[in-house]
């Protein structure tokens, strides 16, 4: 029951994701990741969608993307580099947690910049 409910609800979500705000993707990826639901389709929409506009996202909601993907064993080198290079020029706007799950996730998905 609950694949299919979590399978129809992500569904849906997939013909939003141009129209979500940074933090809503984040969301729905952590969603994804928390409940081990491999919907390759919506993770790679919100992958694509969040590329362009990683600067839109605020700190926490980088990290806890970037952790969701390297959870879901997403591997998306663009995002990951963007979301390098971006954690790398806010350094100050990390707290402690979000450089964590940063650098876990880029520990997961092999990242070495």
């Amino acid at each position: 029951m609950k694949g299919a409910i979590c399978e129809s609800l992500t569904t849906q979500a997939l013909g939003m994701v141009p129209e979500l705000s940074p933090q809503n993707s984040a969301n729905i990826a952590w969603a994804c990741s928390t409940l081990l639901l491999q919907h390759q389709l919506i993770i790679q929409a919100i992958a694509n969608a969040a590329v362009l506009c990683t600067d839109e996202f605020a700190a926490q909601g980088l990290a806890n993307l970037a952790w969701s993907l390297a959870a879901l064993q997403f591997h998306n080198m663009p995002l990951m580099s963007t979301i390098a290079s971006r954690a790398t020029c806010n350094m100050p706007a990390l707290d402690n947690q979000n450089l964590v799950n940063i650098l876990w996730s880029f520990a997961r998905v092999a990242l070495v910049q």
